[in-house]
């Protein structure tokens, strides 16, 4: 555990986990996408199936992004260190 009592600390940690761990998300859905074309490029794998394996990752790569904004957002407004608070 980290013991520390300045605000600024906590955000600066919150924030650093939240800006390594939702790239690292996004590339492994990227791997996903790339392997799926690799494997409709390779084989006769229909279109149909690719399409699904493709838009899967995408749908999860802009969910991803959103939450990553609406986070940041939240860590700027300070709505943590308002809820500590009870």
């Amino acid at each position: 555990f980290i013991l520390c009592n300045s605000t600024a600390t906590i955000a600066r940690i919150i924030t650093t986990g939240t800006r390594i761990n939702s790239p690292a998300a996004i590339l492994l859905m990227v791997g996903i996408i790339a392997f799926t074309v690799w494997a409709y490029l390779a084989d006769d794998m229909p279109l149909l199936a690719a399409g699904l394996f493709i838009l899967v990752p995408v749908v999860m790569i802009l969910a991803i992004v959103a939450v990553l904004l609406q986070r940041m957002k939240e860590i700027e407004g300070g709505e943590e260190d308002a809820a500590r608070k009870y």
